[in-house]
């Protein structure tokens, strides 16, 4: 029989990873496509059309470079800011801007280390391969001295936008939730923005430039969100941006400022105040420089600006307000963070009460007051009375076998009598007692000595229950009060800074002179007003002017709740708390009635 052949095979492994499934670089391709992408490519986009002194437009260049150093996965945005440039330029024109940008990606992509490279290294490459490229293009054609000189300016312009876009970049690049953003980074973005917005040149609706709109808009909201002195430097930035990028006057540059000045200054009067204060500054100034025959920002482009920032929606205002305005921006950022821990504390502090509770009801239950004669207790007295007296007697079997309820009830009785009476007697011996036993003066004197130990031992066992009934009680008062501390602190307070504000103003009026004020309402509506100051000679009388003058400043009669002094570093300090005082009304009637 011949043996079957059994030819080798060759086994191939293929890891898992290797392994693909279909439309999975589709996908991939999906994923990287999101909003801050798209966000990034519109504004090198825009940049790159953005120019300046008719003709040169170098903030797309600087832009690239910046966010080439922060990451390589930003190569694409090359494409749409030589796009944005030859959308301006043209194509001949916008070839040196092209190479240069193919200078910057190569030596970003595939020569330079990003971890060790620093900022100012950065503006070196990016204004240097600029100043490059345009001076050998400028070296194949006829050039003057003044085109040097643009050149050159180009290249400064090159070098600190990138600076400026270094720190305009992280905020729309951090996945983290930033709370608070630096002057430096406002004034920044602001800048950003605003070539952004020169990069959209003339666009016109119905007659209205978008990019003036555009402008009011942002200066406006961010004057209404971080005050007067936001509002400023943003007014400037755009100002002074479109000033370069047009054919404007630099006038527009202190219209815009003063403009957004004053929408800083009215924002307490809410969305409207601020309009109203952009145009306000815009009437003043252009009245005050030369009247009204020319008009610099139209008035038409200001109300459709204006009824963009009343459309806006509030979770919008209020998150820029989180980023522009400091103050409010720890507020909010800590206010989770202070709620958690609130709710912990809470937590604990219950906790603790229910513990000290149980503690106090287990207390309780073994402090239980105990008869000094019960059934059981009485039980054994007389048992051990006859084991004592009656075990070795000749007379046992008599009095116990033959009689029992009878000797039973007469060492009972004998029990009662001292109890109640304090001495016995032989006189008081029970009659069943004086006629059967013979050993009368012995049962006297055993039945006296168990009451003295009995006595002695409920007084200590009833010394012994008080004393854990205190120690119920004072645990269960420390529940109640670790139960009221708990809902105390997860009653919510809101901080008014406003109030504080106008306190220290008031108490800076009189003369006084305070370390620190917190005012707090609690959700009932209480108010209470914590003062920090230094220890005076006459506290009494400085108390009471404190207290005269806050209630005036709050508006309402204020009482001390509480004063406590304290040695800080070698310094004597109090904290006088305050609190809203209560108000009584008394209501009286008269009745009159004759007499018959």
């Amino acid at each position: 029989m011949d043996r079957p052949t059994i030819l080798p095979y060759q086994r191939d492994y293929i890891e898992l990873k290797d392994i693909q499934p279909t439309g999975r670089s589709r996908v991939k391709l999906l994923q990287k496509i999101n909003t801050k992408t798209v966000l990034l490519h519109l504004v090198a986009f825009l940049l790159g059309r953005a120019s300046i002194l008719q003709g040169l437009t170098p903030f797309g260049i600087a832009f690239f470079t910046a966010l080439s150093q922060k990451d390589r996965k930003f190569g694409l945005v090359s494409v749409t800011t030589f796009l944005g440039i030859a959308t301006v330029q043209g194509l001949t024109s916008s070839i040196p801007y092209g190479f240069a940008i193919v200078i910057i990606y190569c030596l970003f992509q595939y020569v330079l280390n990003l971890r060790n490279i620093k900022i100012f290294k950065t503006s070196l490459i990016g204004a240097a391969a600029y100043l490059f490229t345009t001076a050998l293009f400028l070296s194949f054609s006829g050039f003057y001295l003044y085109d040097w000189i643009i050149v050159g300016f180009e290249s400064v312009v090159v070098f600190v936008t990138v600076y400026i876009s270094h720190y305009a970049i992280p905020v729309a690049l951090q996945n983290a939730d930033r709370k608070i953003l630096s002057a430096e980074e406002i004034i920044c973005i602001a800048i950003i923005t605003a070539l952004t917005l020169s990069g959209i040149n003339e666009i016109y609706i119905w007659g209205l430039s978008l990019r003036n709109i555009l402008g009011i808009l942002i200066t406006v909201l961010f004057a209404y969100n971080g005050r007067a002195g936001i509002g400023a430097s943003v007014g400037i930035t755009l100002g002074l941006i479109t000033s370069m990028s047009t054919n404007s006057t630099p006038v527009i540059i202190g219209l815009f400022g003063f403009s957004g000045l004053l929408a800083g200054v009215f924002k307490d009067m809410g969305k409207v105040g601020s309009a109203f204060g952009f145009l306000a500054g815009n009437a003043i100034l252009t009245f005050y420089i030369n009247g009204y025959y020319e008009i610099f920002i139209q008035f038409t482009e200001c109300i459709a600006a204006f009824a963009l920032f009343l459309t806006l929606p509030k979770t919008l205002i209020s998150r820029m307000e989180r980023f522009c305005n400091t103050r409010t921006a720890i507020l909010n950022s800590s206010k989770t963070h202070s709620d958690r821990i609130r709710h912990l504390m809470y937590q604990k502090l219950k906790e603790y009460a229910i513990t000290f509770g149980e503690l106090s009801a287990t207390f309780e239950k073994t402090s239980e007051k105990h008869e000094f004669y019960d059934k059981e207790n009485l039980a054994r007295l007389i048992e051990k009375a006859a084991n004592k007296v009656c075990y070795g007697c000749g007379m046992k079997r008599s009095c116990w076998d033959k009689n029992f309820t009878v000797t039973y009830q007469g060492i009972f009785d004998m029990f009662i009598h001292i109890e109640e009476k304090g001495i016995l007697g032989h006189n008081d011996l029970p009659q069943a007692i004086k006629r059967r036993c013979i050993r009368p003066k012995v049962m006297m004197e055993s039945v006296a000595n168990i009451h003295e130990f009995n006595h002695l031992e409920t007084i200590w066992r009833q010394r012994l229950i008080e004393s854990r009934e205190l120690v119920g009680d004072q645990l269960k008062g420390i529940s109640e009060i670790l139960g009221e501390l708990a809902m105390d602190v997860n009653e919510k307070l809101e901080f008014d800074i406003d109030l504080e504000d106008a306190i220290y103003v008031a108490l800076d009026k009189a003369g006084l002179s305070v370390k620190d004020i917190m005012v707090s309402n609690s959700a009932k509506g209480n108010l209470e007003v914590v003062i920090n100051k230094k220890l005076h000679f006459n506290e009494d009388m400085c108390r009471e002017k404190f207290i005269s003058i806050i209630s005036e400043a709050v508006g309402t009669r204020l009482i001390s709740k509480a004063y406590n002094r304290d040695v800080v570093e070698d310094e004597e300090e109090c904290t006088l708390t305050l609190v809203e005082a209560e108000k009584y009304a008394a209501l009286t009637h008269s009745a009159v009635a004759t007499k018959e």
